[in-house]
């Protein structure tokens, strides 16, 4: 027991105490809300770009052939509405760069829906300028029969939904049910993404230094393999801590503000519920599905002679963990349907379906056992074929293990 506690001290202290370790997790949270800060402002610049382009295009002739664009109109943008004859001395104004551009509506436009827009420049700021002042023009005249220039704003306006859901005649919270089992979803492929390297690491790189040599002199093998799985288990455990706690900041954050912030589909932080049973699934389910693919690690790293083709091998598992991702509006959508069974169950897929399921609420508490039950075999299949494999191969430096020897008798 002391030499088990020793392997887990020893295997969790040698990661976290890694300045990498700690550098991407902090990098990974902080690179994910820079993108979103990055594209808020951007698309705030472009926005504000594109609006004082269009207030200095003062200069663009519009020719209306139609007779659905309102003068009016056209004057309070500051542009003329000029008469079609016009036309070929505009464009060649356009063309010689005396003039920025000339919306063309043909009379044609109600059948084709086309109009023209000749500019002087490839400007894409201008070009965009310009193109929202013809629709606008064009959407303003074709809605001025409405009347009062509040109607017109309103029909102009992309309204929002204030959404509200019911199932089987009671409120229900609609997508902020999603949130939290979604976050943990999110988890699980953070999880492995980052932590099977450490497991596969760990065993390949002692083999290849052959320092695994001295280790096995000290400790038998079925206790190194279960005291590098706990110990990965617990550096699990520090990173969704971690990140719950990074969640639970950035919530109070977002909720401290004078107003919280506009989300889409209804979502609404204060009411996000935290339902105990759908969290304790989900978490549950996070955790075997670690233990799965903890044990396939093991056995890739013990089955191969060098961690070059080692990770190789365990890309096969990865892209498994993956596979539900592409499948997923199936998953959401239809749960019955028999891809969604086989994903389910399947040992490389389960951990991921499961976890997308419990999200949308279509994985019922029969299925939830089930599924629970599964991993669990599962997880303890992969121990046994991880401790098997290291057996086979922790001191195999020249060539890969087969399968067929993982099933021999050995010491």
């Amino acid at each position: 027991m002391n030499k088990l506690r020793s392997i887990i001290r020893h295997e969790y202290i040698s990661i976290v105490s890694q300045k990498s370790f700690w550098i991407m997790m902090l990098i990974i949270p902080a690179l994910v809300g820079f993108i979103f800060a990055i594209n808020h402002f951007s698309s705030q610049s472009s926005s504000d770009r594109i609006n004082q382009i269009g207030q200095d295009l003062q200069d663009v002739a519009i020719i209306d052939e139609t007779g659905l664009i309102d003068s009016s109109i056209v004057e309070q943008s500051g542009l003329k509405l000029h008469d079609p004859s016009e036309q070929d001395s505009l464009m060649a104004s356009v063309k010689a760069g005396e003039r920025s551009g000339l919306i063309v509506y043909p009379s044609d436009l109600p059948q084709t829906t086309t109009y023209d827009v000749y500019l002087s420049t490839a400007d894409i700021g201008v070009m965009s300028a310009v193109q929202s002042t013809a629709g606008s023009l064009l959407r303003a005249s074709v809605l001025a029969p409405l009347g009062s220039p509040e109607i017109i704003a309103l029909a102009q306006t992309n309204t929002t939904a204030n959404l509200t859901f019911y199932e089987e005649g009671e409120q229900t919270g609609g997508f902020n049910d999603y949130i939290v089992p979604g976050l943990i979803t999110a988890l699980f492929f953070m999880v492995i993404s980052f932590s099977m390297s450490f497991m596969l690491v760990s065993i390949s790189e002692e083999k290849e230094n052959r320092s695994m040599e001295m280790v096995l002199t000290y400790v038998n093998p079925r206790d190194l393999v279960i005291g590098k799985i706990i110990g990965v288990t617990l550096v699990t455990i520090t990173q969704i801590l971690f990140f719950t706690a990074l969640s639970a900041i950035a919530f109070l954050v977002l909720q401290s503000g004078d107003t919280a912030p506009a989300l889409p589909l209804g979502i609404d932080l204060a009411q996000i519920p935290f339902d105990p049973a759908v969290i304790a699934v989900s978490l549950v389910i996070l955790l075997l599905g670690f233990f799965v693919y903890a044990g396939l690690m093991i056995v890739v790293a013990s089955m191969a002679p060098t961690a070059k083709e080692a990770n190789g091998f365990s890309s096969v598992f990865i892209i498994g963990s993956i596979i539900p991702i592409y499948f997923s509006e199936l998953i959401i959508t239809d749960a019955s349907n028999p891809i969604v069974g086989f994903l389910t169950y399947f040992p490389l897929t389960a951990p991921m379906t499961s976890l997308l399921r419990n999200t949308v609420g279509s994985l019922d508490i029969v299925s939830a056992i089930i599924v629970i039950i599964a991993l669990a075999v599962y997880a303890i299949g992969s121990f046994y074929l991880a401790i098997k494999a290291f057996r086979a191969g922790s001191l195999e430096f020249a060539q890969s293990v087969k399968l067929s020897q993982l099933f021999r008798s050995q010491r």
